[in-house]
């Protein structure tokens, strides 16, 4: 039997009223109620209508329950990501600035290996000039010890030599700073107020000579000195004043050492002082006598040219 195609719950049209006549007559209640197929099959559509909207609804709502649920289960998951992204970019960033302090570290470092070095090579110099330094002043200690004893045996030499005189008061030797000073009174070489060598003075002067040959590398100054009298007489017309004298004097024994004691002329300097270098005072005879003399003096600083 063919049936009519189902069609979906037909609804009353709008303004229609679904209460039945009040002409309808009802079956009675023990009357039984015959359904045709016509009505099954319009009750079941309409059931069918209801079942698929309310699997619908059931699927939506899963849906939704399973969307929140899944979004509920997400987020944290999110949250990890972006606190870890967080913490990777705070990583990163604090990666980078220990890079950056560690370059700088090193460049600071690089620096002060630099300065380092620097410091080791100047050093390094300042103790080559320290050894050199000391070296040298070695070289001097030895040089001027070694010219310390030679004085010390110059002047015993002469002492020897002149033992006589040096007891008699009239020659004296001596030490004046590094240089060694031989003083010959006036009387022993020249008449009072004269200028010209007399015997007794050259037989001094030829044992001084014989120490000044044995020092050829030295200088030795001969120097004339006087008392304040000033010259009279006769003398006057030759020596003006006592610089005259005084350096008449100097210059007569420097020609008496070079022509008589074959010493070399390199070796002598003749200076006069006149009154200017007392040894006393001039204000006694025993004074002014000390102040007549000739001084012979071995020079600690004076070389002679080669």
């Amino acid at each position: 039997m063919s049936h009519a195609k189902p069609v979906g719950p037909s609804f009353p049209a709008p303004g229609a009223s679904t209460l039945p006549s009040a002409q309808t007559t009802l079956p009675p209640a023990s009357t039984p109620i015959e359904l045709g197929d016509a009505d099954l099959g319009g009750a079941t559509r309409r059931a069918t209508g209801v079942g698929t909207t309310v699997a619908w609804v059931l699927v939506g709502a899963l849906g939704v329950a399973l969307g929140v649920q899944y979004f509920a289960a997400q987020r944290p998951v999110q949250d990890d990501v972006r606190g870890t992204t967080e913490q990777s970019d705070a990583g990163a960033k604090e990666r980078e600035g220990l890079a950056a302090s560690l370059a700088s570290s090193e460049s600071e470092l690089a620096s002060e290996r630099e300065t380092v070095q620097l410091l080791a090579t100047k050093n390094a110099s300042l103790a080559a000039q320290l050894l050199a330094s000391q070296q040298q002043h070695q070289v001097l200690a030895n040089a001027v010890a070694s010219r310390a004893a030679a004085l010390a045996q110059t002047q015993k030499r002469l002492e020897l030599s002149l033992g006589a005189e040096i007891e008699s008061g009239d020659v004296s030797v001596r030490k004046q700073g590094e240089d060694l000073v031989v003083g010959v009174d006036d009387r022993v070489l020249f008449a009072r107020g004269d200028a010209t060598l007399e015997d007794r003075g050259m037989k001094v002067l030829r044992r001084v000579a014989e120490v000044i040959r044995a020092n050829p590398d030295r200088q030795f100054q001969i120097a004339g000195h006087t008392d304040d009298d000033p010259v009279t007489g006769q003398l006057a017309t030759r020596f003006p004043t006592n610089w005259e004298l005084s350096t008449a004097r100097a210059t007569n024994v420097v020609r008496f050492l070079i022509e008589q004691c074959e010493v070399t002329p390199k070796q002598l300097v003749a200076a006069g002082y006149a009154d200017q270098r007392p040894r006393a005072s001039n204000k006694n005879l025993r004074g002014k006598k000390k102040n007549r003399r000739i001084e012979i003096t071995l020079l600690a600083t004076g070389a002679v040219e080669k």
